[in-house]
């Protein structure tokens, strides 16, 4: 997937979405600028690199958004489950242009997938699934279902609460 990224000013932003993608500040000796993103999770490093002038920083930011695709990030997190307190359970999430997606694991072994605040519905019901393997699958296909003008696929699928 290509992303078409606009710059205003020392910003960039996605176009299909709005969004801020990343932006440049000039070095302290004045001799260039340092390209940095946005699409970054909590402590992910942000500067990607160093060009010599503003109009260098678009191509090296969309290379960058080319070669490093979002991925789907598996990690363990705590739920309140009422009388039990706390219980762990496995999360997927993926950082996107298109919102912060989830795919996490209930207490019963299913899973559901929300982008941002929104569920994944499937005929206007909360959809489980029973892998998260799947569950990945049909938000990659949905992941701009509703952004942008971006068409829905016609197949029951839809974000919502």
């Amino acid at each position: 997937m290509r992303y078409e990224l606009r710059q205003e000013g020392n910003n960039f932003i996605h176009v299909e979405t709005g969004q801020s993608a990343g932006y440049v500040t000039p070095l302290e000796n004045g001799r260039g600028f340092s390209v940095h993103r946005d699409l970054t999770e909590i402590n992910e490093r942000d500067q990607i690199g160093v060009v010599k002038s503003i109009q260098e920083a678009l191509p090296k930011l969309s290379y960058y958004y080319l070669k490093h695709l979002p991925k789907w990030v598996r990690r363990r997190d705590g739920q309140f489950g009422g009388d039990a307190g706390y219980v762990m359970c496995t999360v997927y999430s993926k950082w996107s242009f298109y919102g912060v997606f989830e795919v996490k694991q209930q207490e019963d072994g299913q899973w559901v997938a929300t982008r941002c605040t929104e569920k994944l519905l499937r005929d206007g019901e909360e959809v489980t699934f029973p892998t998260a393997e799947v569950a990945r699958y049909v938000v990659d296909r949905h992941k701009r279902d509703g952004i942008a003008n971006y068409p829905a696929l016609d197949d029951g699928y839809s974000w919502g609460n």
